[in-house]
């Protein structure tokens, strides 16, 4: 019997393998193509340059003033547009402008005083720096008077221009102001009598401060305590007392008691001869008094007296102060 022989498919049958896959992902092609580079507008061209010229220009002026005298014609014209500073106190700004204004006044006066007298003006600089201390003065006062809610009292100020007046007729008064400092009497009260009045209501508001005064009544009272502990009189005085007479051992000599202040007198009437007194406060001292002698009665009776004196702190003192706490910047008068 013969084998089987197995059947062979035919050819077309059999599958083909797969064919492979031959495609590669290939990255997008970047154009060769040149950017074109960014251009800046014309008009924004014209407006930086125009911006430039601008503060080119500004600088130069700003030179131009600086260099010259405020009251040069041709720094009138500039500062009477152009609000440059003369001084910035704080966040005050006194501008040129305002400068001449207090200086114009100044210069009337002087050609006034010498027209009739033959006195001769300060130079220059000196009056600048005055003016200029003077408007940043006012400027200070009204800060602490603000600080402490100090407001002007109105009646001092028309006391004060009545004082002022005296007994010279009101208008003659009035054609004086023109004629030497070239204001009316409102601009007077505005410019001099209400800074002059705030001024007077901050020192003794200042003076009548007990915390402010604090370290000067304690450098009296050790005054006090150094003689209480038998110390010189004299001795203690010539180391602390502020009054002339230290140089001499605190001896004023001999004070009628009709002359005596009243806030120091019954304070000095208590005092038995060879004593002295305890810390006396006054309006603007801090004493202590030593009674050497007593003669004379009644109205002819006199005194002889050694004082130690401690200034209490002033107004001008608190400026100072004050204005080393904020920023002072003087572009005229620092000299």
């Amino acid at each position: 019997m013969e084998p089987e022989i197995a059947e062979i498919p035919a050819v077309d049958a059999v599958a083909e393998p797969a064919a492979e896959n031959t495609d590669i992902a290939t990255p997008d092609v970047v154009s060769a193509e040149p950017t074109k580079k960014s251009r800046i507008p014309k008009k924004a061209v014209h407006v930086l340059t125009a911006f430039g010229v601008l503060v080119l220009t500004f600088a130069i002026l700003t030179s131009f003033v600086y260099r010259h005298a405020p009251t040069d014609s041709s720094i009138r014209k500039v500062v009477g547009v152009i609000p440059y500073p003369a001084a910035v106190i704080g966040n005050h700004v006194i501008t040129l402008k305002q400068y001449l204004d207090e200086r114009d006044a100044l210069n009337t006066y002087f050609v006034s005083s010498a027209a009739q007298s033959g006195a001769a003006a300060p130079d220059e600089a000196t009056i600048t720096k005055n003016v200029v201390d003077t408007m940043i003065h006012k400027i200070a006062v009204e800060d602490m008077a603000k600080a402490a809610n100090i407001t002007l009292d109105e009646s001092k100020v028309d006391d004060f221009y009545k004082n002022a007046v005296g007994g010279a007729d009101p208008a003659e008064f009035e054609g004086q102001l023109k004629t030497m400092f070239g204001w009316t009497p409102d601009e007077f009260k505005a410019r001099v009598v209400r800074a002059v009045v705030l001024a007077s209501q901050v020192d003794e508001s200042i003076q009548a401060d007990a915390t402010r005064q604090a370290d000067r009544r304690a450098k009296a009272q050790a005054a006090y305590d150094r003689i209480a502990a038998g110390e010189d009189f004299a001795k203690v005085a010539t180391d602390v007392s502020s009054d002339p007479s230290a140089t001499a051992g605190g001896d004023v000599g001999d004070v009628k008691v009709s002359d005596i202040p009243a806030e120091w007198k019954d304070a000095i009437a208590a005092v038995a001869v060879g004593d002295y007194s305890k810390v006396v406060e006054g309006k603007s001292l801090y004493m202590v008094f030593k009674v050497v002698a007593r003669t004379g009665k009644d109205a002819d009776e006199s005194v002889k007296l050694s004082l130690i004196a401690v200034p209490k702190e002033t107004l001008e003192e608190a400026t100072q102060e004050y204005l080393k706490s904020v920023r002072d910047w003087r572009y005229i008068g620092n000299t």
